[in-house]
């Protein structure tokens, strides 16, 4: 059966005559092929399946009419005498999830993502509400909870926290509990889709499509796409504006990242992107000039997608001033350790770095003024181990020569070197006797099982602890020190008797000058009783920067101002402030949002 015969049988694209006589080839005529043409006007006609990014473009938009139902049942919702009201953003947000059936929000730091959680639940009529938050904010999120009981009919939520869900038990208690309706906040602490909680929460949505499922943060994205796009696909089906088939979201994802290195193939696949919300002349575009028309084509589909919620506005009343301290440069003892530590090992030769991240996380410490050693007087032998010691550099020396001459895609790690060579191993067992690689790994392993002595810091210099006491005692108010290293912050404790908020001891009460740890307390804590932050290490991230700023610059802060002040004299923290710059940058112009760290003026001090 030819295609012709095919596509009769199927009733597609027949022509409008009622003869299925094929006319017969003129043989006298060379240039006649009306079999051909037959064939031609068929295939034309013929119904063409959209691809998956066409399919992403042509989702339904927003419209006002289309949520103007649900935005009317938001006002059901009010207890009798109420004086708390829903937000704009709030209610907008209940009616699309009540209309859509699920959720996808960008939705800035303080515009009241807690309410919408709550109150969603009942928007959709759930039976099993569960909320996911963070660990350190669930105590936040029940204070939350009671705060809002007088204003609103709230239904009885499960709270859960993505720390229980990682553990072995969590996939039990997800099941135990059966949700009909899970609200995700500060859902980017899902966007590893490798890690175990967030493989159990899409196993669960797999195997119980009718779940109402909405994710929410005001840092959705870091560097990709890839962050949300399996979330935007269990919140909207099919209506989620991201590709659902992995080869096309890998292109997009090379287009739109931040790191992202397309190739022509890539461009092809999202042309009709461009095409749709692209300027006209996109196809003349090269390099960065068309990098940047895709990441607004993508900003604007998203952010006009039915079941998409952005904030492109401000929550907080007040401006914001972010001060980088350019002083004080590292001295030379310090500049002479950062060199030792870009040459692969701790200052003072004990410790061998395997990879560029072990390197990374040492410059910052010897930027900080400090380096950790092994503290062999606190094993319970009281001596140095020489044989576990001198295995363990020599693996990683080996480790760190191979990534540096031999890495490649699927292969950039020392868990991956380690895999590969043990490998080799498990098949010849003779390459220990014969390779240097493998016989590094074999007298490793040999005792790699005895523990690792503690760590304790060595300062080399207190010039940013003297930095930072100086800078805090030019402010006649309280001010928040962000610290990210333990050692930092119990440095400056001892050194000013400041009280240290380290993990589980949240700061609160009235404001003074303190210290809180970065890693800990970043995300969720209303901290507006304070105006002035130091950031004495500044992150690279630019999700991080966007929630720290967010605990002071929000909704009911009553200053006129809020001022951010952090050190870039060191080039690890310089590196580190501009990384989070652009990877902030990347977020505003993909969702719309308006991020701290790019609207906000940087004053150069």
């Amino acid at each position: 059966m030819d295609i012709l015969e095919l596509l009769r049988k199927r009733g597609e694209g027949l022509p409008n005559n009622s003869s299925s006589q094929v006319p017969p080839r003129d043989y006298h005529n060379p240039t006649s092929s009306t079999r051909g043409d037959h064939v031609y006007t068929l295939l034309k006609k013929a119904r063409r399946v959209p691809s998956d990014t066409e399919r992403a473009v042509r989702t339904m938009r927003a419209d006002d009419d289309l949520f103007a139902e649900a935005l009317d049942r938001s006002n059901m919702f009010y207890m009798p005498g109420a004086e708390m009201k829903l937000r704009p953003i709030q209610a907008y947000a209940l009616s699309v999830l009540g209309t859509m059936g699920g959720l996808l929000g960008a939705i800035g730091v303080g515009h009241g993502k807690t309410l919408v959680a709550i109150l969603g639940a009942c928007m959709v009529g759930a039976r099993r509400p569960v909320v996911m938050v963070p660990p350190s904010l669930k105590q936040t999120f029940l204070d939350e909870y009671e705060k809002f009981a007088p204003h609103f009919k709230l239904p009885y939520v499960q709270v859960i926290a993505y720390s229980t869900l990682s553990s072995p038990g969590g996939w039990d208690l997800l099941n135990q509990i059966n949700p009909d309706y899970i609200f995700a906040d500060e859902a980017h602490c899902l966007r590893h889709v490798g890690s175990a909680r967030t493989r159990r929460l899409l196993r669960y949505l797999d195997q119980n499509p009718e779940v109402v499922f909405a994710a929410a943060s005001g840092t959705l994205t870091a560097r990709s796409v890839r962050d949300y796009a399996h979330l935007a696909k269990h919140a909207l089906g099919f209506s989620s504006p991201l590709p659902v088939l992995t080869s096309h979201l890998d292109s997009w994802a090379n287009v739109l990242d931040v790191d992202g290195r397309p190739s022509p193939t890539d461009w092809s696949c999202v042309e009709p992107l461009l095409d749709t919300y692209g300027p006209a002349n996109h196809r003349q575009m090269r390099g960065e000039q068309k990098r940047d028309a895709a990441r607004a084509a993508f900003c604007k589909l998203l952010t006009t997608t039915a079941g998409v919620v952005t904030t492109d506005d401000e929550s907080a009343p007040c401006s914001l001033l972010i001060h980088c301290l350019h002083s004080p440069a590292p001295p030379h003892e310090i500049v002479d350790a950062m060199e030792s530590v870009r040459q692969g090992t701790s200052p003072n030769g004990e410790e061998v770095f395997e990879d560029d991240a072990s390197v990374w996380r040492a410059l910052r410490q010897v930027s900080a003024g400090f380096y950790y050693r092994w503290a062999w007087e606190l094993t319970p032998q009281g001596r140095v181990d020489h044989e576990w010691l001198e295995a363990r550099s020599h693996w990683s020396r080996w480790v760190r020569r191979e990534l540096e001459t031999q890495s490649a895609e699927g292969y950039d790690s020392p868990a991956m070197v380690k895999r590969k060579v043990q490998a080799e191993i498990d098949a010849r067992p003779s390459l220990v006797e014969t390779s240097r690689i493998h016989s590094a790994l074999h007298e490793w392993e040999k005792v790699s099982h005895r523990s690792a002595p503690p760590t304790v810091p060595v300062w080399l210099s207190h010039y940013m602890i003297d930095a930072v006491i100086d800078e805090v005692s030019r402010h006649d108010e309280p001010v928040l020190v962000w610290y990210e290293t333990r050692a930092v912050g119990e440095a400056l404790a001892s050194a000013t008797g400041w009280p240290l908020h380290g993990p589980g001891n949240p700061p609160g009460g009235p404001a003074k000058t303190c210290l809180v740890s970065i890693n800990a307390h970043h995300k969720g804590l209303n901290l507006q009783a304070w105006r002035l932050s130091v950031v004495v290490e500044p992150p690279s991230s630019g999700q991080v920067w966007e929630q720290l700023i967010g605990r002071t610059h929000r909704a009911g802060q009553t200053a006129d101002e809020v001022e951010v002040f952090t050190f870039v004299g060191p080039e690890p923290f310089a590196s580190a402030f501009a990384s989070a710059r652009k990877k902030a940058a990347y977020a505003a112009s993909t969702t719309g949002g308006r991020m701290k760290l790019v609207f906000a003026p940087v004053i150069q001090d």
